[in-house]
């Protein structure tokens, strides 16, 4: 069957949320269309589209990020749109497109239907990325989308409308397809991370913020917030979640845990991330660890281009939607077993038993309720896999031993060669296999 060619061009596009219409907007009198289109490929900035918009079919490969993205498109036939609709994956996308000329572009505000009943988009087209930067949004119009790519219709058809949106979150609705995260290992990751720093800033007006979360030891920190404020120098304000923590006092009054996130004024991070990206200045809390509250002294923090927020609760719902890029650093229970043994004997000296009775019946049960659902809400996944080789040298505690078949040594060659014996001891080793994978080293 043979295909039209329709376009192959730039598309630049702000896109907003929609809350509510002005009395003065008459939708019925508007021109509109209906749109049915489903997903062939969505990956991070790469998708495969087929629509059918009203009478017509058309497939479309988009590519880029944010504002500006390529979408080379070809017009196709109804027989064709059936063969490659068998193939989709997620949710059918389905909406009423109505269109509202204003005297600067077209304002496109899509009404979804079917499973994402419910979301309201206004979407405007531009022909330059002046035009784009220069337009003001009109007073209905609720908060920008451009850069949140649960938003994009490839992420709606996966993941379904964000749980931040409806007034009454409800689940995803099921569509039998397993969501593909945007995942990298930690190098590749983190460059990931920079390139999409740089695809909103020449964008923004405002601070971009980053929000990092990921379990107990998995890197969040070290790896990649920190990291990535010496990156970024002078441009970068880092934040941290522990300093926001409301003391031991509070979490024994309420019966909870440092590991549940009502342990954290989370009210209060929202707000200070909310003045910062309009650039006011804030008063940061400091936790002590060493007396387990907040100190009476506050820290005074001004906006930076980029805020990076890291914690363990930096991407539930309340918080995913004052941020700009969520990333979630991951890691499988043995690689966070064996760094907190290691980092609680540095900084508490806690014997490895305290360290392993906290992990099974606190930290690691609070990890899966609390944590693990958030990843979720990361736009990148940054795998921070536990390296036995080069991570057991960070263990300041340990023995190094060198093994090699013995049974044609006797204890005269030992004693020839200048060794005398010590002790003598019978040892038994066992070996347990993480449930995640592989991690022994042989050799």
């Amino acid at each position: 069957m043979a295909t039209v060619a329709r376009s192959v061009n730039t598309e630049i596009e702000r896109k907003f949320i929609v809350k509510n219409f002005p009395d003065s907007i008459d939708l019925s009198r508007a021109r509109r269309s209906e749109i049915l289109q489903a997903y062939l490929i969505a990956n991070d900035g790469d998708e495969m589209r087929i629509r059918k918009d009203g009478a017509k079919y058309f497939m479309t490969v988009k590519s880029g990020y944010g504002l500006t993205r390529k979408q080379p498109e070809v017009e196709i036939n109804k027989e064709q749109f059936d063969t490659l609709f068998s193939s989709k994956c997620g949710l059918i996308v389905e909406k009423t497109r109505y269109y509202l000329p204003i005297s600067t572009a077209t304002i496109e505000v899509d009404i979804y239907k079917g499973a994402l009943k419910g979301l309201v988009i206004a979407e405007v087209e531009f022909g330059t990325e002046k035009a784009a930067i220069d337009f003001v949004p009109p007073a209905w119009f609720g908060r920008e989308v451009t850069y949140d790519s649960r938003y994009r219709n490839s992420s709606l058809s996966l993941r379904g409308v964000p749980a931040e949106y409806m007034l009454n979150p409800r689940p995803c609705p099921s569509s039998g397809t397993k969501y593909e995260f945007n995942e990298y290992p930690l190098e590749q990751g983190f460059d990931e991370l920079l390139r999409k720093i740089r695809a909103i800033a020449p964008h923004s007006s405002q601070p971009i913020v980053v929000l990092i979360a990921g379990g107990s030891a998995s890197g969040k920190t070290s790896k990649v917030a920190s990291r990535l404020g010496k990156r970024l120098e002078d441009d970068a304000l880092v934040i941290s979640l522990d300093n926001y923590y409301k003391g031991k006092q509070y979490v024994d009054a309420n019966k909870i845990t440092f590991d549940h996130p009502d342990a954290v004024d989370l009210p209060l991070l929202i707000n200070h991330i909310s003045s910062l990206k309009s650039g006011v200045g804030v008063h940061m809390p400091i936790y002590s660890f060493a007396t387990s509250e907040r100190s009476i002294i506050t820290r005074q923090m001004e906006p930076r281009a980029v805020i990076t927020v890291e914690g363990l609760f930096a991407l539930p719902d309340d918080i995913r939607g004052a941020g700009d890029i969520g990333v979630f650093v991951d890691v499988g229970a043995h690689g966070r077993t064996i760094r907190r043994l290691e980092r609680d004997f540095r900084r508490s000296k806690w014997a490895p038993h305290e360290t392993l009775r906290y992990l099974s019946s606190v930290a690691e049960p609070m990890y899966e309720k609390y944590v693990a659902p958030t990843k979720s809400n990361a736009d990148l996944v940054i795998r921070n896999d536990y390296d036995p080789l080069s991570e057991s040298r960070n263990i300041e505690a340990h023995d190094m031993h060198i093994k090699f078949p013995a049974n044609s040594i006797t204890q005269n060659m030992l004693r020839d060669v200048g060794c005398t014996r010590i002790i003598g001891v019978r040892q038994l080793d066992m070996f347990l296999e993480p449930r995640e994978g592989n991690n022994r080293v042989e050799g």
